[in-house]
């Protein structure tokens, strides 16, 4: 059996003042405490999450910004290309106008030099007849020269 006596009582006093007093002042401030840090917890939580959505949208935004700008410099390219095309088909067409044109000059000119060397060949070949013909006839008159002229337009 259980004897109660002085020391057990007096002991049961205490620890009953010290239950209460730790449930009114103490056990109060500690909760407290507990659920600051637990909604403190919480929010750091919350936070993460808020920071992992803005996170998987960013990557979604970042894949169509990269989509975007390839498409672009894909399309940029294409302008390109087809510029360049049609910047060698014109230098093309330009060098083979200026080929045309230089062999028509070239033409031109050969016929002028044709036509220069026909001309001066024909009056040193005059000068030539004209001095022969004044060796074998004697004669110095105007009338060798126009027969000589006569002749030479009548071949040419």
């Amino acid at each position: 059996m259980i004897t109660l006596n002085g020391t057990f009582i007096v002991e049961l006093l205490i620890y009953g003042s010290f239950y209460y007093f730790v449930k009114i002042f103490i056990w109060p401030k500690f909760c407290g405490v507990l659920e600051e840090r637990e909604a403190y917890i919480e929010q750091g939580l919350q936070s993460a999450r808020d920071g992992y959505a803005l996170l998987q949208d960013a990557e979604t935004r970042a894949a169509d910004c990269v989509a975007a700008a390839e498409a672009k410099a894909k399309k940029i390219f294409d302008e390109a290309q087809a510029q360049a095309d049609h910047l060698k088909e014109q230098a093309l067409s330009d060098i083979e106008a200026l080929r045309t044109l230089s062999q028509k000059e070239f033409l031109q000119e050969h016929e002028q030099m044709k036509e220069r060397f026909l001309f001066e060949a024909k009056e040193h070949y005059f000068v030539v007849a004209r001095q022969l013909c004044e060796q074998v006839l004697g004669q110095h008159d105007a009338t060798v020269a126009t027969a000589l002229h006569k002749l030479i337009e009548e071949s040419s």
